[in-house]
């Protein structure tokens, strides 16, 4: 089996993702917004990759159940109905609704990988759920960390590394580990069990903090608290958990 990590989307090609189920990890906070959202009824989550994007799609859409939603520098875009804080996307505000998604790093990592075999969105918030639904896929993962403006986020790599060690447990196979992959898994290991700290203490976390949205941390750093598994097909994000993965 075939098990590699990527620190940013930077390396992204289709040639890469070629007959590979990839997993993008956003936990700050893409991630766990998006699945917050599918939670709470939203019917779909379309990532662009820029604003200029998502606000053309906006215009070419009827506006009647649609959301704007997204971020620059962890703020609001002007403009926009919702950021990106999963305390934003309750029930009352995106139940029935599409959600138009554009965020610094993670909607443009979801966006790139359009030619792999199949993509899910995790975070630790539902980390164990997403190895049970790609298990049986293929021996070909690839975990792509969105990273922040195309630099190492330590708080998505622990995540990927803890992803893995679950993925190696289910499965109790030998695999081919990259130094990408053996990184990721041995960070997990020193973090492991102390994931709010970890989001506190990670160089994006405090940002969020002075930002005053402490309150994300404790969301995003919830171990498998949701069991859903956003899936990426046809650019668009919706809940199958019950479906196989298929390009």
């Amino acid at each position: 089996m075939e098990v590699d990590l990527l620190f940013t989307h930077i390396p992204i090609t289709e040639e890469r993702l070629k007959d590979h189920t990839v997993i993008v990890i956003d936990v700050l906070r893409a991630s766990t917004t998006i699945s917050i959202a599918l939670k709470n009824g939203a019917r779909e989550v379309i990532p662009t990759v820029d604003v200029p994007s998502a606000i053309q799609l906006a215009e070419n859409l009827s506006r009647d159940n649609l959301l704007l939603c997204g971020e620059r520098e962890g703020r609001i875009i002007e403009g926009f109905d919702l950021g990106n804080s999963p305390i934003e996307y309750t029930a009352d505000t995106v139940n029935g609704k599409s959600l138009i998604f554009c965020s610094t790093n993670g909607s443009i990592t979801i966006s790139k990988t359009a030619s792999a075999k199949g993509t899910v969105v995790a975070g630790f918030i539902n980390a164990a759920a997403c190895i049970d639904y790609i298990i049986g896929q293929n021996d070909k993962f690839l975990f792509i960390c969105a990273g922040n403006k195309q630099q190492f986020c330590l708080e998505d790599v622990v995540c990927g590394g803890l992803m893995i060690d679950i993925l190696m447990k289910k499965l109790e196979k030998d695999c081919r580990m990259t130094d990408g992959t053996e990184a990721a898994h041995y960070l997990f290991k020193k973090y492991e069990n102390g994931y709010l700290n970890l989001l506190r203490q990670c160089n994006h976390g405090k940002y969020l903090q002075s930002l005053g949205m402490g309150d994300d941390l404790e969301i995003c750093s919830a171990l498998d608290n949701i069991g859903n598994v956003p899936v990426y097909r046809q650019g668009k994000i919706t809940l199958n958990s019950a479906e196989v993965i298929s390009s």
